[in-house]
């Protein structure tokens, strides 16, 4: 996670200091709309799997937490 915040910090870098609020605002938009657009298909395979496979709610809880420390740090930027 640390490696993909690195990154993150290298491409606001390439911006001056006064645009990193603009470009992060995009880059938390576009990732809004992309959760938007494969939640739509894929809500059915995620309550599918979530009762045909109990172990993969701490899975998903996992993920779910990755997520909103990327759109924590995206938005401390």
């Amino acid at each position: 996670m640390d490696n993909l915040f690195q990154i993150y910090d290298k491409f606001l870098s390439l911006f001056p200091d006064g645009w990193h609020t603009i470009v992060s605002t995009i880059v938390l938009l576009a990732m809004i709309m992309l959760v938007l657009k494969y939640w739509k298909v894929g809500i059915i395979g995620i309550v599918l799997l979530v009762i045909f496979v109990p172990a993969s709610v701490p899975v998903l809880k996992n993920i779910g937490m990755s997520v909103v420390d990327v759109v924590k740090h995206v938005i401390n930027k």
